[in-house]
């Protein structure tokens, strides 16, 4: 194949999905693919999951990591994480380490990030967390601050 995954990916083509909640995080790793259906579609590329890793049960004495590449299940195992901040930092090298399911290993090839707030105030689309949508964020932290601040302070 002329254009791999792996030479596309270099190219900026890959977007990071975090969920994170009070006790678990989900990220998965997707990689935006050129739409050549001839099948009248809406224009835009499409999305193939590379893979998907998650930490469950954070705050108990085992929590999970559960990691996926494509559909296929590779790792289902107790750590030792006990945060959101520690359970991004060990979830993150392996999305984007793994080699297997056509990722690179540097974080400058993910051209997106998105992140799921649980409380977007008034906000009720998906937006661009720039300086703007950042401060307001903020000021909903007391709301739930375990949602709002991690993903975005540790990118």
């Amino acid at each position: 194949m002329a254009n791999s995954i792996a030479q596309q990916s270099k190219m900026g083509n890959l977007i990071l999905a975090v969920n994170a909640s009070s006790s678990s995080l989900k990220m998965s790793l997707f990689h935006l693919v050129p739409n050549t259906s001839s099948y009248p579609v809406p224009s835009g590329p499409t999305r193939a999951l590379l893979a998907r890793a998650s930490i469950s049960r954070l705050m108990t004495d085992q929590p999970m990591l559960k990691y996926q590449r494509g559909l296929e299940n590779v790792i289902n195992v107790h750590v030792e994480v006990k945060s959101l901040v520690n359970a991004f930092k060990y979830i993150l090298p392996a999305l984007l380490g793994d080699e297997r399911s056509g990722a690179p290993a540097r974080k400058e090839h993910v051209s997106h990030v998105c992140h799921r707030v649980v409380h977007g105030g008034e906000y009720t689309t998906p937006r661009v967390i720039d300086e703007e949508v950042e401060r307001y964020l903020e000021s909903l932290m007391d709301l739930a601050p375990q949602y709002v601040g991690c993903p975005c302070s540790l990118w």
